[in-house]
């Protein structure tokens, strides 16, 4: 039996070790690399957001630009990946931050709380301790595999060039072969706007980190400026009007730049089945008018 328990010791005792050996050394290069990030010397403006800016601007249209926007990314992530860029490419003039009506719900708040292991895992190893901290302590019962996706991730971005690291994003030009429907919007704008058919509350997290982010730029001497990304005329006629109101009021009372891309005439085709984000078509006449805005610069003031 002393023989049974000391072969089972042996046989953890070797991957424990190695883990304890290599999740140090990942979690210090993936900091380096954050650190260090540098973006091309001929970019000075990013776009940062979530799938929205992700699917809506292709930056190999749109000159001297990047796009880091990823998929859910509430805007947490973003802060600390604009301070991060910021910090590390003085060249950076200009931040396009895609932010919408819905960036106001508290349908942000219960994606991040609810899925730690596949959104919050992609930024653990970049983020300062007390946010690390926090995402532990919300995962409960998905604390084994926020830990397992946070190795995961954190050990691929050793292989993967700098454009591809999991915190960073980039655009995707999204196509589907299914066609945009009342039905289809009707199930995205339930599942953004509404809980138990009522309208849902504000993130106040989002809001929160709305007002580091203008600060942030402000200091850093930094153009700050909203893009609101297209959606489709039925899914922007049905969203709660307390959403487009806030959306306003924040606008007004920080006196932001904003570029409103739905007054943009698109056909069905140029949006996705949810109706709440644009396809590859959309994306490139979004892009284009983008470029139009910047070459001109009249910016309208909410």
């Amino acid at each position: 039996m002393k023989l049974f328990f000391l072969r089972i010791v042996t046989f953890l005792a070797i991957p424990l070790g190695i883990l304890c050996i290599w999740f140090p050394y990942i979690y210090f290069v993936n900091n380096k690399a954050s650190a260090n990030y540098k973006v091309k010397e001929n970019v000075h403006l990013i776009i940062v957001g979530d799938s929205h800016a992700q699917h809506s601007i292709d930056d190999r249209l749109f000159p001297n630009s990047v796009n880091l926007s990823q998929t859910a990314e509430s805007l947490v992530f973003t802060f600390y990946k604009i301070k991060t860029v910021l910090n590390n490419n003085p060249s950076i003039k200009k931040v396009y931050l895609g932010l919408g009506y819905h960036s106001f719900s508290s349908y942000f708040d219960d994606i991040v709380n609810n899925h730690p292991a596949e959104i919050s895992s992609r930024y653990f190893l970049v983020l300062p301790y007390k946010e690390q901290k926090q995402i532990l302590v919300k995962s409960g019962t998905d604390f084994p595999r926020v830990l397992m996706n946070v190795f995961s991730t954190g050990t691929k971005n050793l292989f993967r060039q700098k454009e591809a690291y999991y915190f960073m994003g980039g655009y995707v030009g999204a196509t589907s072969e299914k066609p945009v429907t009342n039905e289809s919007m009707d199930k995205r704008l339930n599942e953004v706007f509404y809980l138990d058919r009522k309208p849902r509350n504000f993130s106040i997290e989002n809001v929160y980190y709305l007002e580091q982010i203008i600060e942030l730029c402000k200091n850093e001497h930094v153009e700050l400026i909203l893009l609101n990304t297209p959606v489709h005329p039925y899914f922007k006629s049905k969203i709660p009007l307390k959403f487009v109101e806030k959306y306003n009021s924040i606008i007004s009372e920080k006196h932001l730049k904003v570029i409103d891309f739905n007054n943009l005439v698109l056909t069905n085709s140029c949006f996705l089945p949810d109706g709440d984000h644009v396809s590859r078509e959309g994306s490139i006449i979004t892009t284009n008018r983008l470029n139009e805005t910047e070459n001109d610069s009249p910016i309208r003031k909410d």
